[in-house]
């Protein structure tokens, strides 16, 4: 007979806030990132 699966997400919540850490909020950036065009070949950037 199989276990059911492990909510490992709940679970570490859980575990951080009985430690006393406040929730996870999730980064919201106001900027996205400023992407570039690379100024070597691929094969070259090492």
């Amino acid at each position: 007979m199989r276990q059911p699966p492990v909510d490992y997400i709940e679970r570490t919540r859980e575990q951080y806030a009985a430690l006393g850490y406040p929730p996870y909020q999730w980064v919201r950036n106001q900027e996205s990132l400023a992407l570039s065009i690379p100024t070597k070949p691929m094969h070259e950037w090492r």
